[in-house]
């Protein structure tokens, strides 16, 4: 989880974005961008640049299945592990 997510949870940390919940609610949209920048309150251009933000963080290709899936898992594990209970 930290080696795919990790730059990107890192980079939010220190700049105050949403890049990982972007991914997140993108992914949960069907990776529909017009549904998730509606989900997100913002702009479809301003989810497309966060996706590829995320992608130069993590260097993976949201667009290959491979790097797809190891995104979906490492998410799943990440807020399976930040709950408190």
């Amino acid at each position: 989880m930290e080696r795919i997510l990790g730059p990107a949870i890192e980079y939010d940390r220190r700049h105050s974005t949403e890049l990982v919940r972007s991914v997140e609610i993108w992914l949960a949209q069907d990776r529909s961008t017009g549904r998730a920048a509606r989900a997100l309150h913002v702009h479809p251009n301003t989810l497309s640049y966060r996706l590829r933000r995320f992608a130069e963080l993590t260097v993976l290709d949201l667009a290959q299945m491979t790097d797809l899936v190891d995104v979906w898992l490492a998410l799943r594990v990440w807020r399976i592990l930040e709950r408190p209970d």
